[in-house]
């Protein structure tokens, strides 16, 4: 888990600029393709935006609003204005699911006083608008357990 400023080697991969953007999906993407070496997210025609790769798995049927479903390697949407409950605002891969939380680290996030950050986060029920539940196989799952990012 790290710091990085904004352009970072998340942005700069994905948009291949060095513009400040909002980077959650950016690392999402980075880490399974670059660091899983999986395509799976391939087909999202825009993974730097939240409710695009929302609309990508409702269409893959990958999507599900029941968040004690999601899996260790699934994706987890935020939503941080629950009153609005089509507002998908964050993405971060699940770490592990809690019986009023889930744990997923992702980026574009804060860690004490620290932002622009990578990091293990914990978030409580009512900000999960829902999960993406990916087709993975073993050795992937593996992989992304022993990740260090």
């Amino acid at each position: 888990m790290g710091h990085y400023s904004n352009p970072n080697k998340f942005t700069e991969w994905y948009c291949h600029d060095k513009k400040t953007h909002a980077w959650c999906g950016m690392f999402v993407k980075y880490v399974f393709k670059k660091e899983l070496k999986s395509d799976w997210l391939d087909k999202c025609a825009n993974f730097a935006y939240v409710p695009t790769i929302v609309s990508w798995a409702k269409k893959m049927k990958y999507w599900t609003a029941d968040w004690k479903k999601a899996k260790e390697g699934d994706l987890v949407v935020y939503n941080w204005q629950p009153f609005n409950p089509n507002h998908y605002s964050h993405v971060g891969i699940v770490k592990k699911v809690k019986s009023s939380s889930i744990v997923s680290i992702e980026g574009n996030t804060t860690n004490g006083s620290k932002s622009n950050c990578v990091a293990e986060k914990t978030r409580s029920k009512k900000y999960i608008a829902g999960v993406i539940l990916l087709p993975y196989k073993d050795e992937v799952k593996e992989k992304l357990t022993e990740l260090n990012i």
